[in-house]
């Protein structure tokens, strides 16, 4: 789990730098620029291009976030070593550490804890990437799995999740 937090932490810090942050921004605008321009479609303007390549940028990093912190969940969920990992996160106790415990609960122990999410989230100790890690953990782990609607409206109303978010064609 260290070395993953490791590789997180290594990408929270190059997203807070506002220089890195820029450079790469940029670097999404010129490509995009680029690929308009070799399309024969130069309709959109600088800050139009700008705009997009900013969205691009943290919806890059949102998949990055919640890739690692899925690929932990994977890689230490088990049913046989719940209860070692379950320690290890409460030691750990991170909003990182956090959502690998719950995430491990969701899916190796059929255990979704609204409450429990939600009484974390009031602390106000996560990050908006890390708040919308959660949340959309707990609404993929509903839209898999068979729920009662009324099971699904309490975590609407918990975890301010969108219904049409916990739902799916079951």
């Amino acid at each position: 789990m260290n070395l993953y937090l490791k590789i997180l932490t290594y990408h929270f810090e190059t997203i807070q730098d506002k220089k890195e942050q820029k450079r790469l921004i940029d670097f999404l605008a010129e490509q995009i620029k680029k690929e308009l321009k070799k399309n024969g479609n130069d309709t959109l303007n600088d800050k139009k291009i700008k705009q997009i390549s900013k969205y691009m940028y943290w919806n890059i990093s949102f998949i990055v976030v919640y890739g690692v912190l899925d690929k932990i969940v994977q890689s230490l969920g088990s049913d046989k070593l719940l209860e070692v990992a379950i320690n290890v996160c409460d030691d750990e106790n991170t909003p990182a550490s956090f959502i690998v415990k719950h995430g491990i609960l969701m899916w190796f122990e059929k255990n979704l804890q609204p409450d429990e999410i939600a009484k974390r989230l009031r602390k106000k100790d996560f990050s908006d990437v890390s708040n919308r890690v959660i949340r959309f953990m707990v609404a993929n782990y509903c839209s898999l799995h068979q729920m009662e609607y009324r099971e699904l409206e309490y975590i609407r109303d918990k975890l301010n999740i969108p219904m049409q978010r916990l739902l799916t064609d079951k």
